[in-house]
C-alpha cells in the first residue's frame, strides 16, 4: 500500500514539473518541416510573426545540423532522441544553437506555449508601431 501511495504521489509531482517548464529566452522559433540524421530542416511557414521573433534569422525554409551533444525534449518534458524528430514534422518548435550554428537544443512546443510566443509576438509587434 505505501508503494502504491509513494507512486502515486511521484506521478503527480512529475506533473507539476512538466507543467511548469520554462524555456530559455535565448531559444528561436520555427517549424519543423523535415528530419534525417544529424540534420533537419525549418521553417517559417503558416506563422506570420516567425521573422519578427527570431529577428529575420529564418527567411525561408532553411537546413541546419546537430550538435553532436544535441538534446531534444517533446511536449512532455521528456528527452527523446533525435531519431524520433520526424514524428513531429510541422509541429512549432523551440531551438537554440552554439557559436558555431549548430542546432544543441530542440524543444516541441505545447498548444500553451505556442500560444505564449503568440502573444509576446502580438505584444512586440504592438510595442514597436
Amino acid at each position: 500500500m505505501k508503494k502504491l501511495i509513494v507512486g502515486i504521489l511521484l506521478l503527480v509531482s512529475m506533473q507539476i514539473v512538466f507543467a511548469a517548464r520554462a524555456l530559455p529566452p535565448t531559444m528561436d522559433i520555427a517549424v519543423l518541416k523535415a528530419s534525417q540524421g544529424k540534420e533537419v530542416v525549418l521553417s517559417p511557414d503558416g506563422f506570420s510573426w516567425l521573422k519578427f521573433f527570431t529577428l529575420g534569422w529564418l527567411d525561408r525554409s532553411k537546413e541546419f545540423e546537430m550538435s553532436t551533444a544535441v538534446k531534444v525534449r517533446d511536449e512532455s518534458n521528456r528527452f527523446i532522441t533525435y531519431g524520433r524528430l520526424s514524428q513531429h514534422q510541422g509541429k512549432l518548435v523551440a531551438v537554440k544553437r552554439d557559436p558555431y550554428n549548430y542546432i544543441n537544443e530542440i524543444w516541441i512546443l505545447t498548444d500553451r506555449e505556442r500560444e505564449q510566443f503568440r502573444q509576446i509576438a502580438k505584444q512586440r509587434e504592438a510595442n514597436h508601431k
